[in-house]
């Protein structure tokens, strides 16, 4: 597996209902809700659709490009940008 980047869902915990909504949309059985909020907890298997997103009323979720590992092809991705000098843990 290569590292890259996916476009999976992201919570905002502060804006989650924990009413469900999302997680009963997602068809690939991504998200589950822990301890009052939706976690992301199978983004592999994420087929990056956003169909979560559009069933979340309060607006908790939004799609990211998050740099993971994974099965390419399932879901978006897109190779991770070359690291630059500036990106460096010596840049100044």
């Amino acid at each position: 597996m290569q590292l890259g980047l996916k476009r999976i869902p992201q919570v905002e915990s502060a804006r989650c209902l924990a009413c469900g909504e999302c997680v009963s949309a997602c068809p690939h059985h991504c998200l589950e809700l822990r301890g009052g909020i939706c976690h992301v907890v199978r983004p592999d298997a994420c087929g990056s659709e956003g169909i979560c997103t559009s069933a979340c009323s309060e607006s908790a979720l939004r799609m990211d490009w998050v740099e993971m590992q994974g099965r390419r092809t399932m879901g978006q991705w897109r190779r991770q940008p070359a690291r630059t000098h500036a990106d460096s843990a010596y840049a100044d």
